[in-house]
C-alpha cells in the first residue's frame, strides 16, 4: 500500500491516471508501463485497475445503497468460479496447519459467491465506510437535500471498492473527510491489500500522523519527477538527513514532506553547520537516484519480471465481466428507477400536453373549420403545424435530464461499467410509452374536435405521424446534449438546430419525407364531410348525377399558366431576303403577354399568320419524347366517375393580328358585350351590324388591310388602354404563387417564435447556476431576493 504525496500541480493526477491506462491517446507520452511483466496492450488496464478520481459524479435520485450495488453488478461481482476454487484451496492448505480464520473465511466466500450472496459485499462496504445510517438515502446535488459532502466522497470511492480490482488507484479521497473517517477508510484500505495481495496507490494531501503510518511505502512528487520512493519509516528521513533537513521531533512527516521540498519552507529544516543553499526538485531527484534507496530501486527495475508467477486470473483480458444482455437488464432497471424517482417531470409535461391540445381544439374549433374553400384549408394546415411543433417543443425537457446524467456516464463509460449502447437503448425504449401516451392524449383530444376526417385509418395514421415526430424531438434534443455537454451551449444549441428544421423543412430533406407533409396530404386525401363539395369538383357517388353545378373532378392540380412581354424571332432563309433589308430574323411574337386561368374558357383569335400556333408552341415548351407524350395521354385518359366539363360560363378572348401583336384580351362577357363596347369606343370604327357574325367581324378586325383602311394602329391603342394595364397588374399577380406568400408569412411566425424561445430557453440554464449562489448568499444574509431580481431585470 502506497502513499502518493506531493503539493498541487506536481502531477499525481497525471501519474495516477497513466498508470491506470486512462491517458487521453490525443497527448504525447513515452515509456513503458507494465503490470507483472506484461505491457498494457496485452491486456484491459481500465478493468484490471482501477481509477477513483476527485470529483463526486454521482445520480442526485440513487440512493447510497443503489449506487454501490449497481457498481457492483456493472463490474461483475458475481459468480467468480476461479476466485472460488482457489480459496477452497487455500482454505483446505490452513485448515491443515491449524491457521483458518473463519471471519475471513466467510467473508470471501460470500465475495465469491453469486445470487443474494454477492450483496455481502455493498454491505460490508457500506459498513467499513460508515455509510449505514444514509445506506437508504438519495445522494442529492446543490439542490436537492441528500447526503453530506463527506458522505458523497465515500462513496464514490465505495463504488469502486466493491469492485474486487485487483489495483486501485485514488486520488485525493480524503476531500472533504474529517481525519477520524479517512483514518477508517485507509485502515480498512490496508485490511484489503494484506488481506487480499492487493496493490494500492492513493494519493493524499496532507494524511494526519495515524493515517500516514498506515502505509507501507511512499512517493514523493514534485514538478513532474520523483524525489523519493521507498519505505515510510524512517528511511524517508533518513535521506532527507543524509542531504541536511532534519524533521523536528513534533512534525508530522507528511507535512515535512509537502514543506520540504517548497523554495519558502525549506530552509527552517536545514540543520548542518555550513551554509544553506536551495536544493532544488531535479537536483533531490540526482541525489535519490545515488541514495542507496534509489539504487536498490533501480536494481529491482533491471531484472525482468517472471511472468510465470502471475496467476492467470490476475489480469482481466475481457472488458466487460458479464454478458451484454445482463449489462442491459441492469441499465435498463437503473433508469427505469430513475424514471420512477423523476415521474413529477413526465407527469408535468404529459399534462402540459393536455392543456396545450385543450387550447389548441378550442382555437380551431370545427364549427369555426370551414370545409371545402381556401381558407378552410389554412386553417387546417394551421391545426397542423402547431401540433406538431407542440410534439417537438414536448422534448426540449429532454436536454436537461441528458445534460444531468452525462457526467455520471462519462465517469462509469471509462471505468468499463457498460458501453455507451448500454447506457442509451434503454432511455429509448423507456420513452416510447411516454410518446404513445402524449401522442394519443393529443390526437384523441384534438382529431375530431378539430374536425379531420372521420376516418379510422386517417386517425391512426396521424397518431403515428405524431408519434414519430415525437421520438425524433427526443432523440434529437439528446444527441444536442451529447454534442453541447454544457446547459447554456445545448439550449442555445437546440433552439438553433430547431429554427433550421423549420426553416429548412422539405429543402435540404425532401418534403416528401417529412411528418408535416404526411399528416397533410393523409388529410387531404380524407374526405371530412360526406356530402362537401370542392369548390369547382365534385366526385361522381353513384351512377346518377344528382347535382349539374359547374366544376369536374381533374386527375390532376388545375394551374394558371401567365406569360409576360413574349417575343418570339425566327432567322429569315437567304433566299427569301429582301435586298435592301438587313433585318436576318423575322419576328413572330411581339411583346405578348396574357394569362390562361382554371375554370374560364379562353378563344385565341386572329387571322393565318397572327402567331397563334407559334404561341401555343412557346406556351407548351414541347421538349418530351414520342414515347413520353403517349404515355402521359395514357395516364390522362378520363376516370369513369368524373364527370363531364360542365356549361363554362366565364370566357374570355385573345386577338392577335399579323406580326404577332396583341390588339384585344379580356373577357367577352355577356352576349359578347364587352368585346363590342371596346372596339365601338375607337374612334374610327364603324358600329357593329346586328346580326352580323361576330367572329367574322374580329377576324376582319385583325386584318391588316382594315389598318390601312381605317389607319388605326388597334395594338398601340391596346397597348395604351386601361384594359392593358389591368392584364398586366392580373398577369403580375399570377406570376406570384401563393407559396411566396405563405413563406414570407411563416418567416414572420418563425421569427416571432423562435425570438422568445432563443431568449428564454439559454437563460434558464443560467438562472439554474446562479440561484446556488444566490441561496447561499440569501441564506448568508448579504441581500434579500428583491435587488437580485432587479440587477437581473436591468442586466437582461
Amino acid at each position: 500500500m502506497t502513499l502518493l504525496l506531493g503539493p498541487p500541480g506536481a502531477g499525481k493526477t497525471t501519474l495516477l491516471q497513466a498508470l491506470a491506462g486512462k491517458l487521453d491517446i490525443d497527448l504525447k507520452s513515452s515509456g513503458k508501463i507494465s503490470y507483472c511483466g506484461h505491457e498494457l496492450e496485452e491486456f484491459v488496464p481500465r478493468k484490471t485497475s482501477c481509477y477513483i478520481g476527485e470529483n463526486d459524479l454521482h445520480f442526485e435520485d440513487l440512493t447510497v445503497c443503489e449506487s454501490l450495488d449497481f457498481s457492483r453488478k456493472c463490474l461483475g461481482v458475481g459468480e467468480r468460479y476461479e476466485l472460488l476454487v482457489e480459496l477452497i484451496r487455500r482454505d483446505m492448505e490452513e485448515a491443515e496447519m491449524n491457521k483458518a480464520n473463519p471471519l475471513i473465511d466467510v467473508f470471501l466466500r460470500a465475495l465469491a459467491s453469486s445470487g443474494k450472496k454477492a450483496s455481502f459485499m455493498t454491505n460490508y462496504i457500506l459498513k467499513i465506510l460508515e455509510l449505514e445510517s444514509c445506506a437508504d438515502t438519495i445522494i442529492g446535488n446543490e439542490m436537492r437535500k441528500g447526503t453530506s459532502g463527506g458522505e458523497k466522497k465515500r462513496v464514490t470511492t465505495g463504488e469502486m471498492l466493491v469492485g474486487l480490482s485487483q489495483v486501485l488507484f485514488m486520488d485525493e479521497i480524503s476531500t472533504g473527510l474529517d481525519s477520524s473517517t479517512t483514518f477508517q477508510i485507509c485502515k480498512f484500505l490496508r485490511q484489503m491489500v494484506h488481506l487480499m495481495d492487493m496493490t494500492m496507490l492513493v494519493s493524499l494531501l496532507q494524511p494526519p500522523p495515524e493515517t500516514f503510518q498506515l502505509f507501507d511505502d511512499i512517493i514523493l512528487l514534485a514538478e513532474g519527477e520523483i524525489v523519493y520512493q521507498g519505505p515510510g519509516d524512517n528511511n524517508v528521513l533518513e535521506f532527507f538527513e543524509h542531504i541536511g533537513f532534519k524533521c523536528p521531533p513534533r512534525k508530522g512527516i507528511a507535512d515535512f514532506l509537502q514543506e520540504v521540498i517548497s523554495k519558502k519552507d525549506q530552509q527552517q529544516y536545514w540543520f548542518k553547520d555550513e551554509p544553506y543553499t536551495y536544493v532544488s526538485v531535479p537536483e533531490f531527484a540526482r541525489l535519490f537516484a545515488s541514495f542507496h534507496a534509489g539504487q536498490n530501486l533501480a536494481a529491482e527495475l533491471e531484472v525482468p519480471y517472471d511472468k510465470s508467477r502471475i496467476h492467470t486470473t490476475a489480469l482481466v483480458r475481457e472488458k466487460y465481466g458479464i454478458s451484454k444482455w445482463e449489462l442491459f437488464k441492469i441499465c435498463f432497471s437503473r433508469e427505469w428507477l430513475l424514471m420512477k424517482r423523476s415521474s413529477f417531470v413526465f407527469i408535468f409535461k404529459t399534462t402540459q400536453i393536455m392543456i396545450m391540445a385543450t387550447i389548441t381544439f378550442t382555437v380551431f374549433f370545427r364549427s369555426e373549420m370551414p370545409v371545402g374553400t381556401i381558407e378552410g384549408g389554412q386553417k387546417f394546415l394551421g391545426a397542423m403545424f402547431f401540433s406538431l411543433l407542440n410534439m417537438m417543443f414536448n422534448g426540449v425537457a429532454e436536454t436537461s435530464m441528458t445534460l444531468s446524467k452525462l457526467p455520471v456516464f462519462y465517469k462509469q463509460r471509462e471505468s468499463l461499467f457498460y458501453p455507451a449502447w448500454a447506457f442509451g437503448l434503454p432511455i429509448w425504449i423507456l420513452r416510447i410509452p411516454l410518446s404513445l401516451v402524449e401522442s394519443g392524449i393529443w390526437v384523441i383530444l384534438t382529431y375530431y374536435t378539430i374536425g379531420f376526417a372521420p376516418n379510422a385509418s386517417r386517425f391512426f395514421r396521424q397518431f403515428l405521424a405524431f408519434f414519430g415526430i415525437h421520438q425524433m424531438a427526443f432523440s434529437l434534443f439528446r444527441l444536442i446534449a451529447a454534442i453541447g455537454r454544457t446547459p447554456v451551449v445545448a439550449d442555445t444549441l437546440g433552439i438553433c438546430i430547431l429554427q433550421i428544421v423549420f426553416a429548412l423543412g422539405g429543402f435540404v430533406v425532401s418534403q416528401t419525407l417529412g411528418a408535416s407533409k404526411g399528416v397533410i396530404l393523409d388529410e387531404a386525401n380524407g374526405n371530412s364531410e360526406e356530402s362537401a363539395e370542392g369548390t369547382e369538383m365534385r366526385i361522381r357517388k353513384s351512377s346518377k348525377i344528382e347535382n349539374t353545378s359547374r366544376g369536374m373532378v381533374l386527375p390532376f392540380q388545375p394551374l394558371t399558366i401567365a406569360f409576360n412581354h413574349v417575343n418570339y424571332y425566327v432567322d429569315i432563309p437567304t433566299e427569301k431576303k429582301v435586298k435592301g433589308k438587313q433585318e436576318h430574323r423575322l419576328q413572330i411574337l411581339r411583346d405578348v403577354s396574357g394569362a390562361f386561368r382554371p375554370g374560364i374558357l379562353t378563344a385565341l383569335v386572329g387571322v393565318s399568320g397572327a402567331g397563334k400556333t407559334t404561341l401555343m408552341d412557346v406556351e407548351e415548351r414541347q421538349v418530351d419524347t414520342l414515347k413520353e407524350v403517349l404515355l402521359y395521354q395514357a395516364f390522362q385518359r378520363t376516370k369513369p366517375h368524373l364527370l363531364e366539363l360542365a356549361v363554362i360560363a366565364n370566357k374570355t378572348i385573345s386577338i392577335l393580328r399579323i406580326g404577332g401583336q396583341v390588339i384585344f384580351a379580356g373577357p367577352l362577357g355577356p352576349y359578347s358585350k364587352h368585346l363590342t363596347e371596346y372596339f365601338e369606343a375607337i374612334p374610327g370604327v364603324p358600329k357593329i351590324k346586328n346580326g352580323y357574325y361576330l367572329a367574322i367581324c374580329m377576324l376582319e378586325i385583325s386584318d391588316p388591310a382594315i389598318k390601312s383602311q381605317l389607319d388605326i394602329d388597334f395594338a398601340e391603342i391596346y397597348a395604351n388602354s386601361a384594359l392593358y394595364q389591368t392584364n398586366q397588374e392580373f398577369v403580375q399577380e399570377l406570376s406570384q404563387t401563393q407559396q411566396d406568400l405563405m413563406d414570407l408569412l411563416g418567416a414572420m411566425y418563425g421569427v416571432v417564435l423562435f425570438l422568445g424561445g432563443m431568449n428564454a430557453s439559454p437563460v434558464q440554464s443560467v438562472i439554474d447556476t446562479e440561484r446556488i449562489v444566490l441561496y447561499r448568499e440569501r441564506a448568508a444574509g448579504m441581500y434579500s431576493a428583491l435587488p437580485y431580481a432587479f440587477g437581473q431585470v436591468n442586466t437582461n
